[in-house]
């Protein structure tokens, strides 16, 4: 597959599989979150470890999807536009309204819960209110919120990023391996030199070969549009060489990837800490192509069926369930009823989370979605299935009131 100049024009056409991809994240997430205490702590010495540990490593790949994600949607949105200060304004307009509020309003509800949660007793309010302005600004007041944190961080030079790219048209092509001489610049100095003012995963460099490699793949999606879309039978050899290298490639670096968090956690073979960081990032970077291309196999496959159509709903509501779903873990880890490590019911306890975290935070969010007023405040923007349901619900009560008048108009003879 050749890369040239990007495409002059493009037809910004909704891409449905993204939902999906968003979907396939989440469960990453709420996997390494629901097995973080049985694969560190408590399942060390169980003999099901091995069943943690991999629900915690293989599935890492949560968090940097969703990073790559929000740089291949703002560039597969904004790239053919042109960068007037007005769609500026509406950029940071939009990340203010619907990213920075609902942040600022689930770290206060965080921050209360964690103190009633923890029993830890209140200072006076403007030592707390200096503990909590202090997490706020380096995304450490839940464990999960540091991603859109580092998120916002991107925000506020994407429209730079946007305009050099745009400048230099074939600086694009090289967008990738910048983020990647860019991401491992830093991971050196802080390796060497302990080049760092807060954790590194805090800092939205520490993710810039996921975000230009989103970029990239945004800006010359034409061309890798057929490679994701195409059928088996479609593809030649050379082809299907590839797409089989890319999977088994995914899977080997994955399975090394578990291996090493295994011989570190149970044998305590500890390696140069570049060594996980260079997994993790293989990993993760090869999973974001891995489930692209699952998302499009999915669409081509499943699309209509209720399966496709439940996988799309999570993934529209899966920012307002990243959100909320340590709540429900954290209350779901208060009644483990004492059940030892080494039974399988401890296993199918982990996975219950697993199943709390998603459905109930997924029920939560859809009620308050649906039912609540401003819950973008909360929550972040309306899902377009909700969008769509109260958009029929307002043309279905339109049509019933021209019904009644027409009715009332005829009862008056008018």
């Amino acid at each position: 597959m050749s890369i040239v100049q990007p495409a002059k024009q493009r037809v910004r056409s909704k891409l449905p599989q993204l939902d999906l991809f968003r979907a396939f994240a989440l469960f990453g997430v709420i996997s390494v979150h629901s097995s973080s205490t049985a694969a560190a702590i408590s399942g060390l010495h169980s003999k099901y470890f091995s069943i943690f540990n991999i629900m915690n490593i293989f599935f890492k790949f949560g968090t940097p999807c969703f990073i790559f994600l929000s740089s291949f949607v703002l560039f597969y949105n904004y790239y053919d536009r042109p960068e007037t200060g007005s769609l500026i304004r509406k950029f940071y307009r939009k990340r203010l309204l619907y990213i920075i509020v609902p942040y600022v309003l689930i770290s206060i509800l965080y921050f209360i819960f964690n103190h009633q949660m923890n029993h830890t007793p209140w200072l006076s309010f403007n030592e707390e209110m200096s503990k909590f302005l202090n997490k706020l600004s380096t995304g450490s007041v839940h464990t999960h919120l540091y991603f859109v944190f580092v998120n916002t961080q991107f925000y506020l030079i994407f429209p730079l990023v946007l305009i050099i790219l745009k400048q230099f048209k074939r600086l694009a092509a090289w967008a990738f391996p910048i983020g990647l001489l860019l991401q491992w610049g830093y991971v050196m100095l802080n390796h060497h030199y302990h080049f760092q003012w807060m954790p590194k995963g805090s800092l939205s460099i520490s993710y810039f070969s996921y975000y230009l490699l989103g970029a990239s793949l945004a800006i010359y999606y034409e061309r890798w549009h057929g490679w994701l879309s195409r059928g088996w039978k479609e593809r030649r050899l050379t082809d299907r060489l590839t797409v089989s290298a890319l999977w088994l490639s995914w899977l080997a670096v994955s399975g090394t990837h578990v291996a090493i968090w295994h011989a570190t956690r149970i044998y305590h073979i500890y390696y140069n800490s570049l060594l996980y960081e260079l997994l993790w990032n293989v990993q993760t970077l090869m999973s974001a192509i891995v489930l692209l291309f699952t998302a499009y196999l999915l669409q081509r496959l499943f699309e209509g069926k209720f399966f496709y159509r439940t996988l799309a709903v999570i993934g529209q509501l899966s920012f307002a369930i990243y959100l909320v779903h340590p709540f429900v873990l954290a209350i779901y880890r208060k009644f483990d009823m004492g059940i030892s490590t080494f039974v399988s019911e401890y296993v199918f306890w982990i996975w219950g989370g697993f199943a709390a975290a998603l459905l109930i935070s997924m029920l939560a969010v859809h009620s308050v979605f649906r039912y609540v007023p401003k819950a973008w405040m909360l929550l972040g923007g309306l899902p377009a299935y909700v969008v769509a349901a109260k958009e029929k619900e307002k043309e279905k009560g339109a049509a019933n009131q021209t019904q009644q008048e027409q009715y009332l108009n005829r009862q008056a003879g008018v």
